[in-house]
């Protein structure tokens, strides 16, 4: 995995509260600033500060209880 950012301009952005969690549950996300592209994998999922639309690279892990 690689991310290439601007050390001069990397951030986050202000608080935001989305429902996008099953049943209509909420979080809170901040937009990065100065993240100009991100590969998984070698798959761009962020080029050019916006992300690559349908990037879906890595695997998601889940806790074992």
């Amino acid at each position: 995995d690689l991310v290439a950012f601007d050390p001069n301009t990397v951030g986050a952005g202000s608080l935001e509260r989305v429902w996008d969690f099953p049943n209509g549950a909420d979080r809170l996300i901040a937009q990065s600033t100065g993240v100009e592209h991100v590969w998984i994998g070698g798959t761009p999922s962020r080029l050019d500060g916006k992300d690559v639309d349908g990037a879906r690279a890595g695997v998601l892990i889940r806790g074992r209880a």
